[in-house]
């Protein structure tokens, strides 16, 4: 290394200008490129090192609730602290029965978003939700928010309910993930002026770093949903004031159809989606092993970005007609590899995959081991390159095998993770969120947050700014 260095660094030496300009530059391109995620890392760092310096709340010593034995769920209950204020007692999971027919409310929901979210945004999740509730006898279902005909953005988010819908009491004000930018003030003072009267629910995709915390405190809002269990533990002082379940991500069957798993419409042997970034490093790997042309008919396929990058051209068809094309690729393949993020964390990859037929092949994200190790192959990031490679090969080469897994895979997303799932959850959190329930829900089995290594804020950012670097060179 000593004899190697000297070589690096002697063009420096005949032209030092000349590597300082070309150093200053990549440093800048780095900067720029990193500074958004920057302030919101060095923003919220306050928030996620506070959430740490309190512990759970005291409501955990209460006695149990005699009426926990009379609230019947769908979900299933793997660890639960809910605390009743009203009632001074608490309820876990022994307390609960379950039952797959319980007492459906009819219910009235406000999707809360913006006309611009509606048309920008690629990711869907939100309005499958609101496709799903449509389709529900027992749910009406309204989409509504700044920007679309008739709100007005001069008065209250209360006075535009009053006017748009006059006479009707909404039973919940339903918000996927909201990115503050896109919800004015009058957005968040108006949640928090009806949340005493209706439900102000808040699904979270990801919430690292506190980046969830204000909109639960600038809103009032009951009920956090999260995608990941493991975020929960990032806002344990929240558990006096909310009710804090885990649901994780589900599937919006009805864009899918039946396609056989042995159909000759599978024309793609592997097929690899998703963004390519350190945040995804075995992906990153695949993506240029496939790139070597070593399996014939694979492909990858380019992730189109999370929004429109200009609401003034964007088209909610183009937007629609991306997610069919995407589906229609996985509906088109053979195997598909869905890989977990850095964190391990259970992407909606894997359920889309399964519902539209193909074989996941990939690394088993963290706690889904036991439910996951049946329903799709499994390939470590320390296998080599040639291990990969035929694995891959071997279930080409064996269709019936295949299919089988593939079969289970979809039973199980199908039996109980699917959009309209998600409607029957929101009923049992519904029905605790009555009665008064505040705390901590878990129906599925995880990992804890303190059992995963952990992250450095400004080391996620800089690692991922210093691949997007490398890539440009590549």
């Amino acid at each position: 290394m000593r004899r190697l260095l000297p070589l690096l660094f002697s063009p420096c030496r005949v032209k030092q200008r000349l590597c300082l300009i070309i150093l200053l530059v990549l440093l800048l391109l780095f900067v720029i490129g990193r500074w958004t995620s920057f302030q919101h890392c060095v923003h919220y760092l306050p928030v996620y090192l506070r959430t740490f310096s309190r512990g759970p709340s005291s409501m955990h010593g209460l006695p149990m609730c005699s009426f926990c034995k009379d609230i019947s769920l769908h979900l299933s209950c793997y660890e639960a602290a809910i605390h009743f204020p009203n009632h001074r007692c608490m309820c876990n999971c022994a307390s609960f029965t379950h039952s797959k027919k319980t007492n459906y409310h009819n219910l009235t929901v406000l999707f809360l978003s913006t006309y611009e979210r509606y048309t920008t945004q690629m990711l869907r999740i939100e309005f499958d939700y609101y496709q799903a509730a449509q389709l529900d006898r027992h749910i009406d279902a309204h989409l509504w928010g700044e920007g679309f005909a008739g709100y007005n953005p001069h008065i209250s988010l209360k006075r535009n309910l009053q006017n748009k819908h006059p006479g009707v009491k909404f039973d919940v004000v339903f918000i996927q993930t909201p990115p503050k930018f896109r919800f004015s003030q009058k957005i968040y003072d108006g949640l928090k002026e009806i949340s005493d009267e209706t439900a102000v629910i808040f699904r979270f995709h990801e919430c690292r770093y506190g980046i969830c915390e204000p909109h639960v405190l600038n809103t009032g809002a009951s009920i956090a949903l999260f995608a990941y269990a493991r975020d929960i533990h990032l806002y344990p002082h929240l558990e006096k004031d909310t009710l804090m379940v885990h649901l994780p991500h589900v599937v919006h069957t009805p864009l899918f159809r039946n396609v056989s798993h042995l159909s000759p419409e599978r024309k793609t042997s592997v097929l690899l989606t998703g963004r390519l970034a350190s945040a995804y490093p075995l992906r990153a790997r695949l993506h240029y092993l496939l790139e070597d042309h070593k399996i014939e008919g694979a492909s990858s396929r380019k992730h189109p970005t999370y929004t429109m990058a200009n609401s003034k051209t964007a088209s909610l068809k183009a937007i629609e007609q991306q997610e069919i094309d995407y589906i229609r690729s996985l509906e088109s393949a053979q195997i598909v590899l869905v890989t977990a993020s850095r964190g391990r964390l259970r992407l909606i990859k894997y359920g889309e995959a399964a519902v539209a037929g193909a074989l996941i092949v990939g690394d088993i994200p963290l706690g889904s081991e036991y439910e996951f190790k049946n329903i799709m192959v499994e390939i470590k990031p320390e296998y080599s390159d040639d291990k990969i490679l035929k694995t891959l090969e071997h279930y080409l080469s064996h269709p019936e095998e295949r299919a089988k897994i593939v079969s289970q895979a979809r039973e199980l997303f199908l039996s109980k993770y699917t959009t309209q799932h998600f409607l029957k959850w929101l009923q049992d959190v519904l029905i605790l969120y009555r009665h008064g329930a505040r705390g901590t829900y878990y129906p599925y089995y995880y990992i804890p947050q303190s059992e995963v290594s952990g992250q450095s804020c400004l080391l996620y950012y800089s690692s991922e700014g210093w691949y997007e670097v490398s890539n440009f060179f590549r």
